[in-house]
């Protein structure tokens, strides 16, 4: 017990398990109750109730195992998202439920009935079956999960020739065919597919794709630098110098004089004690949580975390738990509630939140991390170069103390003009992750190319502050045209993320290439990056777009939209 007398559940619980604790008492010459199986309940009932309760403990059974809590404290009436349900689990989970159904689902059904009792409902008695093949979930193969532990049983004998296809060939794959089946459907439609086009030259404020020039708003260069020749020629000069690659890890050589400048110019840009930078953003995310956390440690993210996060907080180990998108109390109430039975508690939110283009109430969050004594992790791939009056990103544009948040992240291939990750924060911070961070010690470093890019752009920045005010007037100018149009923005509030929201795949992708038929490149973004009822044509405005280029875009953008309905 601890001095004030609380009990040490988590020494409790391990010397219980491992003998330590001496057992004084137990439960004797008593049957064990048996519950009664799936089977069982379900056959007393009939028709399409019959089916809702299969479905309902399947459910129960499957979401309960991946997201490693007992199927006893899953409540069928509870939004499933609060539980840390995220869009990967969502994509795992249905692709089973298709498997076990035999016919296909679509994925946003998750999102229109996300409790278990609406989802169990609606695909039993309502849902369109694309083939007769009659409900039999593979209940046979779950054991209920009792307390912590997780037992899936399987067959004591597996013949190979009934392992169904989709196990060993690609081609059978229900995501491969699901996406095989939408590209058809586009094409069956008309549609031409947007994605995966080839730009012809630099991602300025105008692109050449496949030989038609138009106006960018699908790259996220927000101040320009990755087209400025300061910073072209600060690549070419390291090529010059150090070659094309270090062609090693960081602590084997891969550190150049360029690498120890940029930690330094970061670390002073953000007004940390110190940083290290990595090849990949999205790498950074993946292989930092996992450092700072593991089993035992409970990550609480807001729901619109970002991929990288979301699969680095999955590969973690530890418990994660999601938030309400922006809700601050929500994650008050969260903590309130689980902190005290894990160790360390690590909070994830992004500075701005890329498919919506709104930020976070900081200094509520930060009260909320140092109250119940967890640590705060901020992703500034979206905010680092674009809020704040110097560009300082989400901690200068609330000004707060840096030191009050454990872990900046950001990337240094968006306004910053390169390509690689950073993390700044105390030099103890720093130093751990030296030592212990797997895609630090045995990632090849970041090219002398872009180490060099990124010190020229953060200098840029610096000596050039015109470019963070242009960038804030042209993203407020573009938002304020597309509002008064009556275009559904969402919640976009001063950054340079604007989406233009319909609700709808078909009508999106439709939007998307009649404005690039019209001269402008914006990207439709679909289920399942965002919920169906949200699909939008996202625009990223630039410091170096025109203010004719901004009001061509919204107006066009309006034009074709009246067209949809």
């Amino acid at each position: 017990m601890t001095s004030s007398g609380k009990i040490q559940r988590h020494r409790l619980r391990h010397g219980y398990e491992t003998g330590e604790i001496e057992k004084l008492w137990a439960l004797k010459d008593t049957e064990p109750v048996r519950d009664e199986s799936v089977e069982d309940q379900c056959e007393k009932l009939d028709g399409c109730d019959k089916d809702i309760c299969k479905l309902d403990r399947w459910l129960v059974s499957k979401i309960s195992l991946h997201l490693k809590i007992p199927s006893k404290e899953m409540d069928n009436k509870r939004d499933l998202f609060t539980y840390g349900i995220d869009s990967l689990m969502v994509v795992q989970i249905m692709a089973d439920l298709q498997s076990a159904l035999g016919h296909s689902l679509e994925e946003r059904l998750f999102y229109e009935y996300p409790t278990i009792e609406k989802l169990a409902a609606y695909i039993a008695c309502e849902a369109p079956v694309i083939s007769e093949t009659p409900l039999k979930l593979p209940s046979d193969r779950i054991t209920p999960v009792s307390d912590d532990v997780l037992e899936i049983s399987a067959k004591e004998t597996v013949v190979l020739d009934e392992i169904d296809e989709q196990y060993y060939r690609f081609d059978k794959f229900p995501k491969y065919i699901e996406w095989s089946n939408r590209l058809a459907l586009w094409e069956s439609l008309g549609i031409r597919n947007p994605y995966f086009q080839v730009n012809n030259g630099m991602a300025g404020s105008t692109m050449n794709i496949n030989g038609s020039d138009l106006i960018n708003f699908a790259t996220f260069n927000y101040l320009g630098l990755s087209c400025d020749s300061s910073v072209c020629n600060a690549s070419i000069d390291a090529i010059k110098t150090y070659g094309t690659s270090v062609s090693a890890t960081n602590p084997i050589t891969g550190l150049t004089p360029l690498h120890k400048k940029l930690e330094r110019v970061l670390a002073e840009f953000l007004n940390c004690e110190d940083s290290l930078v990595l090849p990949s953003g999205f790498g950074t995310n993946e292989t930092i949580v996992g450092t700072l956390v593991g089993s035992g440690d409970l990550i609480v993210h807001d729901l619109y975390m970002h991929m990288s996060a979301v699969q680095g907080s999955l590969l973690s180990g530890a418990r994660k738990i999601t938030f309400p998108h922006n809700d601050w109390e929500a994650l008050d109430a969260i903590l309130k509630k689980e902190r005290a039975m894990y160790k360390k508690v690590l909070i994830l939110i992004e500075g701005t939140y890329s498919m919506d283009g709104d930020i976070p109430n900081l200094p509520k969050i930060i009260e909320i991390k140092k109250r119940h004594k967890a640590l705060l992790m901020i992703d500034e791939a979206h905010s680092i170069g674009v809020l704040g009056k110097n560009g300082g990103g989400v901690g200068e544009h609330y000004n707060v103390n840096r030191s009050d948040v454990d872990v900046w992240m950001g990337t240094l291939s968006k306004a910053i003009g390169s390509c690689g990750g950073y993390i700044a924060g105390s030099k103890e911070l720093i130093k751990y992750l030296r030592l212990t961070t797997p895609g630090y010690i045995f990632g090849t470093s970041i090219t002398p190319a872009n180490t060099a890019a990124a010190i020229a752009s953060l200098e840029t920045i610096k000596k050039e502050p015109y470019r963070v005010a242009r960038l804030h007037y042209l993203s407020s100018l573009f938002l304020t045209l597309a509002k008064e149009k009556g275009l559904n923005t969402g919640t976009s509030n001063g950054t340079a993320i604007i989406p233009v929201i319909i609700g709808d795949s078909i009508k999106t992708l439709k939007l998307a290439n009649a404005i690039f038929d019209r001269g402008i490149l914006a990207m439709p973004i679909l289920f399942p990056a965002v919920s169906e009822d949200a699909t939008r044509v996202r625009f990223f405005v630039m410091a170096n777009h025109t203010e004719e280029q901004i009001h061509y875009a919204v107006n066009t953008a309006h034009e074709e939209f009246l067209k949809l309905k």
